[in-house]
């Protein structure tokens, strides 16, 4: 087969749409309602408990979500120490002068960019 002959084929089958119409969102719906089902007609014939599933070890689960609150509070104040070291020292390494070839670059793209701002 030659090229233009295989660009024509394949060309061919692009307007065609893909997957499988309505069966995948059918299928997700039943198979949604079948869940829901099913946890209704448990929820009937389990009496409820007051206790979580999982307290990972805690005595209540108070406990558990105050220790997991301030060990996530922890991890997001971390990368604010090394960023207070940058700022104060004038910025990492190799920032304040950028490489020259770089620039030229960017601002080659800027003024002949499908956006043409410059």
């Amino acid at each position: 087969m030659a090229h233009a002959e295989r660009m024509a084929h394949s060309n061919a089958h692009q307007g065609e749409p893909q997957g499988g119409g309505v069966a995948v969102p059918l299928t997700a719906f039943a198979v949604g309602a079948v869940v829901a089902v099913l946890l209704g007609v448990f929820g009937k014939l389990h009496e409820p408990t007051l206790t979580g599933a999982s307290s990972l070890g805690f005595d209540t689960l108070l406990d558990m979500k105050v220790a997991l609150s301030m060990v996530i509070g922890v991890l997001a104040l971390l990368p604010l120490g090394p960023q207070e070291r940058l700022r104060e020292r004038g910025g990492a390494k190799g920032t304040r002068t950028p490489n020259p070839l770089l620039a030229k670059q960017v601002r080659y793209q800027l003024r002949h960019g499908p956006l043409g701002c410059c």
